[in-house]
């Protein structure tokens, strides 16, 4: 059973300054050319150098940092993928197989937008109750959460994916707080509309080996349209012109179009309760005729229609 989110969020910062966070511009992959800002921001949140820590299980299992920076074009990774027999779903209170995962990269990418003026608030916030006090990444997230939004609190705002059931490939924790963000034009500037009410969230990568030690520098973003970055870990629709899936944090895959014909498809069963399955139905699997487009974005392209696959 995971340990409680206050153990996990206590011990998974050490101090903000240099050696924890801090990027080595000499080991840092290079950003490719065609990445958005957003993008850009997550690539280098994902190749980030934390260093190492001897209480990060000593490296048993390998650093998650040190995979990234190992094939660093996280845009290319596939979107979505199916895990095999041996695919486990991370967080809850038992391990589940399940037949689909998401990139948490590509995740992240469709439900947040880089906020710059945001980033730069908190970097001033970090300069200034930073040093003496010692403080973590964790107690600036915290207290900047809580000077932008005074309702926020860590029962609600803080989350950490290993916590609960989800379909991400690689963990991650945010902040989750409401804030006044100036509306940024496609190159960074303000746009001249003044500011909006935005949900909006500090976001850490984990790149270490051990889930409580090992997370980046957090980075600022607001919601796309409002969506819950919960929700998005814990599932993802997919759709190409002859099939459409859902797939949700018990690991349930199904093909929408026919879901009101199939009893356990409709009620959150598994394959084990269909019974005859009607045609179409793909309740339990992940199609194995979507295949990687080739395209170097994490796209899929389905063997049967030729059409792309979108996923939401």
């Amino acid at each position: 059973m995971p340990a409680s989110t206050q153990t996990i969020v206590e011990g998974c910062s050490g101090p903000a300054g240099a050696g924890n966070g801090s990027t080595s511009a000499a080991t840092a992959p290079k950003c490719p050319e065609r990445y958005t800002r957003t993008q850009a921001v997550l690539h280098g949140m994902f190749t980030e150098n934390v260093g190492g820590h001897f209480l990060d299980s000593g490296d048993t299992y390998g650093r998650l940092g040190d995979a990234y920076r190992a094939a660093p074009d996280m845009l290319d990774r596939p979107e979505i993928a199916a895990c095999g027999d041996d695919g486990l779903l991370d967080g809850g209170e038992e391990d589940k197989a399940v037949p689909a995962e998401r990139s948490t990269f590509h995740a992240l990418d469709a439900n947040l937008e880089y906020s710059a003026e945001l980033d730069a608030e908190f970097e001033r916030f970090c300069a200034e109750h930073d040093g003496a006090d010692g403080l973590n990444w964790v107690d600036l997230a915290e207290r900047f959460a809580s000077s932008r939004d005074a309702a926020f609190s860590r029962e609600g705002g803080v989350h950490n994916t290993y916590e609960f059931e989800n379909l991400l490939d690689a963990p991650c924790q945010w902040f989750e707080f409401d804030a006044l963000v100036r509306r940024e034009g496609s190159g960074g500037s303000s746009v001249a509309d003044g500011p909006r009410q935005c949900r909006a969230v500090l976001v850490q990568i984990h790149l270490g080996c051990d889930i409580r030690g090992g997370y980046g520098r957090p980075r600022a973003f607001v919601m796309r349209r409002g969506k819950w970055l919960r929700h998005a870990a814990r599932a993802f629709d997919a759709a190409c012109e002859c099939t459409q899936i859902e797939c949700w944090g018990d690991g349930v895959v199904y093909n929408a179009a026919a879901a009101s014909e199939c009893e356990a498809c409709a009620h959150g069963g598994d394959e084990t309760d269909c019974g005859p399955e009607p045609e179409g139905c793909i309740c339990g699997e992940f199609p194995a005729y979507w295949k990687p487009s080739g395209r170097s974005d994490g796209s899929l392209q389905c063997a049967e229609c030729g059409a792309a696959v979108d996923v939401s």
